[in-house]
């Protein structure tokens, strides 16, 4: 059985790996973004640290990451932050 886009770890693997990149200075505030998984155009993602409750974490996050990501990342068109 195949992995399909929203299953398979590699591609995750390579959208965390640039979410850390791009999300470096977040890291130094006590916040991360985690990569939980994958719908269709959408790459879903956990605000984790200072981030989950910081008013600014969304507009950093669609503002700076998402348009980054999306250029680098064929096939993702924007994030979406999902809760527990």
């Amino acid at each position: 059985m195949s992995n399909t886009l929203e299953d398979d770890p590699d591609f995750l693997a390579r959208a965390q790996s640039l979410i850390d990149e791009l999300g470096a200075p977040l890291v130094g505030e006590g916040g991360r973004v985690r990569v939980v998984g994958r719908s269709g155009p959408a790459l879903l993602v956990r605000l984790e640290g200072t981030c989950q409750f910081c008013p600014n974490s969304l507009r950093v996050l669609l503002l700076g990451i998402e348009e980054e990501l999306a250029q680098r990342l064929p096939g993702v068109e924007y994030l979406e932050p999902v809760m527990d």
